[in-house]
């Protein structure tokens, strides 16, 4: 029961950053395209048709995180989605770039940063997490039943909860410590 409550609160929290982050590109479809190609890990039209294909992705893996339909297929797509948008997180680190980081839309000016990163393996590890105790419980890929209006509003509030407190322990001051890209480089070259 416990575990369950947990899964279904870590896909909501889940399914409600897909829902912010598709809700905000969709609003400046132009910025977003734009601010992919800005990464520079793909050709212009490449990064175009990738923007292109997260957006109705994102759109669909909250929809099926929030309501339970599909949702082990959904989290599976989920933590491709984050590798893929780690992975430019990392790539703009080391090119040294300092662009917008567009997680939530393509008019924000939060920078790519060491914070972007974190949240993002946070999210990832949360990810994980759903995925595997899924498939652990042998849940269903087709439907993931959700609780009564009353337990889904309890786990609804936990995923706020739980969103509310990562964003507070990500702003703290010097919790995440600062990378040096080039120290990394010259280590890795020995």
């Amino acid at each position: 029961m416990a575990q369950s409550f947990m899964v279904d609160v870590g896909a909501i929290a889940l399914g409600l950053v897909s829902l912010r982050s598709f809700l905000g590109k969709i609003r400046d479809i132009p910025g977003f395209l734009q601010g992919v190609r800005a990464y520079r890990l793909l050709p212009a039209p490449l990064a175009m048709a990738y923007g292109l294909a997260v957006l109705p992705a994102e759109g669909a893996v909250a929809a099926c995180l929030l309501t339970g339909w599909h949702r082990p297929l959904a989290s599976a797509l989920l933590l491709l989605l984050l590798l893929s948008f780690a992975i430019g997180v990392i790539g703009a680190r080391r090119q040294r770039l300092d662009i917008a980081c567009h997680c939530f839309g393509g008019d924000e000016t939060e920078r790519v940063s060491q914070h972007t990163l974190v949240r993002l393996g946070l999210l990832l590890l949360l990810g994980v997490l759903v995925f595997g105790a899924q498939l652990a419980d042998g849940v269903s890929p087709v439907y993931a039943p959700m609780p009564g209006w009353l337990s889904y509003g309890v786990r609804m509030l936990g995923a706020i909860y739980l969103l509310v407190i990562g964003t507070w322990l990500l702003a703290a001051p010097g919790l995440v410590p600062e990378i040096r890209w080039s120290t990394i480089r010259s280590q890795s070259a020995r």
